[in-house]
């Protein structure tokens, strides 16, 4: 493309093919699974796409029936949010190398999600 006289041509295959490699790093990254963890009691399967996949609960945990009541909901967030968390960073690490390529600057956001 002639960046000193670029057509709107031009402009649109370049768009084309930005919001392409987003969609590829979208879908790989809804492909991956991330785990969370919490209290060393509940871990949390969480595909890239935002689905809860597997959730695991110590047997210590279940073992205790006061402290399943009270803890139970608690670790299973709290794992939630640790695997979604970590999907998170995976998302902005994924795309800058896109940024970088584009010129962006590295907090510039992406509608990934």
């Amino acid at each position: 493309m002639n960046m000193n006289n670029p057509n709107m041509a031009d402009i649109l295959k370049e768009a084309e093919k930005v919001q392409a490699k987003i969609e590829n790093i979208r879908l790989e990254i809804s492909n991956k699974v991330y785990v969370g963890r919490a209290g060393g009691k509940v871990q949390v399967e969480l595909r890239g796409d935002f689905f809860v996949v597997g959730l695991k609960v110590s047997d210590e945990l279940l073992s205790d029936p006061e402290s399943l009541k009270h803890d139970l909901g608690a670790l299973v967030a709290a794992a939630i949010n640790d695997a979604k968390e970590q999907l998170n960073d995976d998302s902005a690490n994924s795309l800058k190398p896109l940024m970088k390529e584009l010129g962006l600057p590295e907090d510039f956001e992406f509608p990934v999600q």
